[in-house]
């Protein structure tokens, strides 16, 4: 039966469990992490979602204590280019996360050859991919349209974006439930991060440019990179430390005068910090990824963040015309929730390494956008300085797998 099915039996000597302790260390992960609470309505919905773990969270993106804190991927790279010679005790115990992480990939293999399983072409990925970063870079245009505050545009956002994801939770009849009290506190403090970020976002764009707003907030992983050797005991490469020195090469081309009467300088100082934030969320989010699907994750967020931009709307006391309350409904709904829904859809389809390389073009679009619709001509500056920032900021990210979050 194994043979034809495709499947090798692998037997070790007595005494050695490691090809029984694998296949029970993962599905009790699996189990634990993942499908304990889900409720699938097709087997098709359950090959999809299993498959969403195994190959965008669980080797690509999740640590390993036994690697070191890399994901299989990342492990399985640098094997390659450097051998190890680790003792057989710990030999034993990476096979055990290796085995999974080969086995995951020629079951992959198997489940394209199959006429009865559902195959996932890279074409619908990239149409959703494109799609999703395409909204995500017109978001920055639609809220320099808006003549209304960062307040205001915040809020509307975060409205709509979570009132269309509620009715999408409703209609498809998925679960809202956040398994602990405390999951529900970090996640009230990642949609008061949330705000501050998309209010420096905005803020940034009304005072400067969308350029300017979108090259600084791309930032991020800079910070991203020194926050989790602390939080989560990984290693600061010297690596991380020369591209960060770059990138502050990058912002200081962009930088016309270090007077912050200057409009630019005051658009560059909003847009690192809301790259800041952004990178603290991000961090956050790490926290919860592994216990509630994504998208839950983010209308919890979306809800928090309305909650706290509210009491400032209501001071600010200026009611948004019906043309800027049209623009909000279309960067909540269109701009946010539908880019979420069709960037979590692509990761079906596609690997993280295309991911990460496609959602590095939201600055590019979204330059693109604000010259073919406002006229906005970026500087030479501005160019050089940006093409320094997303050169070094996303190019380590594609060769390593890793995708890019999403605002």
């Amino acid at each position: 039966m194994l043979k034809k099915a495709g499947i090798t039996c692998s037997m070790s000597r007595k005494g050695n469990c490691w090809d029984s302790a694998v296949v029970e260390g993962f599905f009790s992960t699996l189990k634990r992490e993942w499908v304990q609470d889900r409720r699938y309505r097709t087997g098709a919905e359950a090959r999809a979602d299993i498959f969403h773990y195994i190959e965008v969270w669980y080797n690509r993106k999740r640590r390993h204590s036994t690697f070191g804190y890399l994901s299989p991927a990342e492990f399985e790279s640098k094997a390659v280019n450097r051998p190890l010679d680790p003792s057989p005790e710990k030999w034993g115990k990476i096979m055990n996360v290796v085995k999974v992480h080969v086995f995951n990939r020629n079951s992959k293999k198997m489940h394209a050859n199959s006429t009865t399983e559902p195959t996932f072409g890279q074409r619908p990925g990239l149409i959703l991919i494109h799609s999703a970063v395409f909204l995500f870079g017109f978001a920055g245009l639609i809220g320099k349209l808006i003549n209304a505050g960062p307040a205001v545009i915040t809020f509307g956002r975060t409205f709509f974006a979570a009132l269309a994801l509620l009715f999408g939770f409703i209609a498809t009849g998925r679960s809202l439930a956040i398994r602990k009290r405390s999951d529900l506190i970090t996640l009230c403090l990642s949609g008061l991060l949330l705000a501050i970020h998309w209010f420096t976002f905005f803020q940034s764009i009304k005072v400067s440019s969308v350029a300017i707003g979108l090259l600084t907030f791309s930032t991020f992983p800079i910070f991203v990179t020194f926050m989790e050797p602390f939080l989560f005991g990984e290693k600061l490469e010297k690596s991380d430390v020369a591209v960060s020195i770059i990138v502050a090469a990058g912002l200081a081309m962009l930088v016309p005068s270090f007077d912050f009467s200057n409009n630019v300088t005051q658009g560059i100082f909003w847009g690192v910090l809301s790259g800041f934030t952004f990178a603290v969320l991000s961090v956050l989010n790490r926290m919860h990824v592994n216990k509630h699907p994504f998208l839950t994750i983010t209308l919890y967020q979306l809800g928090f963040a309305t909650l706290f931009n509210l009491p400032f709307v209501i001071l600010d006391g200026v009611l948004p015309s019906a043309r800027d309350i049209l623009l909000l409904l279309v960067l909540g709904t269109i701009c946010t929730a539908l880019a979420h829904a069709l960037f979590i859809g692509s990761l079906k389809h596609i690997k993280a390494r295309s991911a990460s390389i496609t959602t590095g073009l939201e600055p590019v679009y979204g330059i693109i956008f604000s010259f073919l619709l406002m006229g906005e001509v970026p500087s030479l500056r501005t160019l050089l300085g940006g093409l320094v920032i997303l050169g070094v900021v996303f190019l380590p990210m594609i060769r390593s797998g890793q995708s890019r979050p999403v605002q």
